[in-house]
């Protein structure tokens, strides 16, 4: 923040620190969580006429 000319000080980050653990934490709740057990899922496709590769992260369970 002093970079681009604003001081604060450190009292004003923990209050954001409070609120925003707040938020974060009622959002976390909604999350739905995986299994530990994870592999890549990966697909030749074509784009604008060139291949590619696209790569996916996937749980046994196929959910990304």
């Amino acid at each position: 923040m002093l970079e681009r000319g604003i001081m604060i000080s450190h009292t004003i980050i923990m209050r954001w620190v409070h609120q925003c653990s707040q938020i974060i934490e009622e959002r976390q709740k909604h999350i739905k969580l995986t299994n530990d057990s994870l592999r890549i899922d990966e697909i030749y496709i074509k784009i604008k006429g060139k291949n590619a590769y696209l790569y996916r992260a996937v749980d046994s369970k196929g959910k990304l």
